[in-house]
């Protein structure tokens, strides 16, 4: 089966990231983005629309919660589950 939504994983973790990507690619989600903090989950999120993110609470540069309320900030992004 193929789910065509677009995920964003924010990990800072590359073992974590990969391991995430690859379940959710087994499990028929393709369309996965990793990111290694929140700083690069933003630069991310001005160039292609997602249907969900998951995320790592605690990262360098920029923690989860310091990107939720980021996200929250931008009427174009609050909606998206997080």
């Amino acid at each position: 089966m193929n789910f065509d939504i677009n995920i964003l994983i924010v990990e800072d973790l590359l073992t974590t990231r990969l391991f995430l990507r690859r379940t959710l690619k087994k499990l028929g989600y393709f369309n996965v983005v990793l990111a290694e903090d929140g700083q690069a989950a933003l630069e991310v999120l001005k160039q292609k629309p997602f249907d969900l993110i998951i995320s790592d609470w605690h990262m360098p540069n920029m923690d989860g919660l310091d990107l939720f309320k980021e996200l929250t900030k931008d009427r174009k992004l609050r909606d998206i589950p997080f």
